[in-house]
Parts: C-alpha cells; structure tokens; sequence
C-alpha cells in the first residue's frame, strides 16, 4: 500500500526536465586528445579513478552484452561516420563495439529521473545498472540527503532517501537500491533467458555493497 501512494503521488507530481540551450554566440571548442595538463593535480584522481574501477570490477563501463569486434579489409571500409555506422578507425582496420542484447530490449520513450547522491554506495549500484542497460537518466543529486534536490524529494515523496527512481513512462516511483535494480532489469533489459544472471553479480549482494562503499570513499 505504501508503494502505491508513492507511486500515486510521485506520477502527480512529476517535474518536467529544465530546458536547455547553447547561450548566445556559443561556439564549440575544438576536439583535443586527453592530456594530463597540469599532473600534481590531476595524476592521483586519474589514479584513485582507476582503483575505483578495479574495486568494482569495471560495473557499469560496458554495457551489458558489451562485443568488441575488429574489422579488416570491405568490413572496415563499410563502418564509419561517412558511412552512418559508429566505429574507430586506424588505418585500414576498424574497431568497432554493440551490444546485441539490448537492441531488442524495451527503451524509455522518457529519461528516467533518479534522486541520488555521489558518496551512497546504493546510489552507485543502481547508477551502474542504468549504465549496463545504456538508459537515459536524469540525475537529481541530493548531497547527503539534505540538500540539492532533496527538498523536491521530500515534497513529492514525504521522504529525503535516496536512491529513489521516478519512471515518468510507468509512472511508477520506488526506493530501494535492490527494488529499483530489479525494476531496471524487468522494464528495459533483455528476456532474462538471453544472457547468464551471472553477468549480474557484481550488483548484487555482499561483494556490491562493500565494494561500492569502498568506491565512494
């Protein structure tokens, strides 16, 4: 009953997405490759980055069913931006990377809205499950629960506790990391029959709540 009333009051008191544009005059700047410009500075983020990576095994970094493929010869000539096609190109080679499992799957026609915070380890789990199903989410940051977005939370749920998913789609509104995880998986992932639930663990249980405490230190 009580996730109902969320759910009721959340889908009456949705929040469109602000509206953006380029200011005036706006020119983008030119492409540049990665530089570490001014390393004291920047050298142990990059480092700590990748720990936080190896920590949590890389969740979230691929998608799921995530397939590299090398190309050669006509296979690399017909993949491109000339020819609509994404792909790396060096040379005569293409790299060139999908994931067939979600070319079937169900997308949001909406972005998904999620109430969260940078330091939750939850928050995290439920940010690395959109990532493997690739969803456009709206993210609404709450620093420790308190602040940001949080007063927007509280008027539409009652509540100041994150993680919480909006679906503007279902008009469905939960809490709770594992529910909301779930929830991703059941709407916008693959038949659970085309791919090993294995693929998963690194979001469930034991190992995903103390690594991803460990990754927001």
């Amino acid at each position: 009953l009580a996730m109902f009333l969320i759910a009721l009051g959340a889908s009456a008191m949705i929040v469109p997405p602000p509206k953006v544009s380029a200011p005036a005059n706006f020119i983008a700047p030119a492409p540049k490759p990665l530089t570490v410009t001014r390393p004291k500075e920047q050298l142990p983020g990059l480092l700590t980055g990748g720990l936080v990576l190896a920590i949590r095994l890389a969740t979230g970094v691929f998608t799921l069913g995530w397939s590299p493929q090398l190309l050669f010869g006509a296979d690399a000539a017909a993949v491109g931006t000339d020819q609509g096609k994404y792909a790396l190109k060096v040379g005569p080679l293409a790299f060139r990377d999908t994931s067939p499992l979600l070319a079937e799957a169900p997308r949001p026609a909406a972005p998904l809205v999620l109430y969260e915070y940078e330091g939750s380890p939850f928050c995290r789990k439920v940010r690395e499950a959109a990532l493997l199903l690739d969803l456009p989410v709206e993210m609404r940051p709450c620093p420790g629960a308190r602040a940001g977005f949080a007063s927007e939370l509280k008027e539409l749920t009652g509540r100041m506790t994150v993680p919480y998913l909006l679906d503007p789609n279902t008009e469905c509104g939960m809490f709770e990391s594992d529910d909301i995880v779930e929830y991703l998986l059941d709407q916008y992932g693959p038949s659970r029959a085309s791919y090993d639930a294995k693929a998963l663990w690194p979001l469930r249980g034991a190992f995903a709540t103390v690594t991803a405490t460990f990754a927001t230190l």
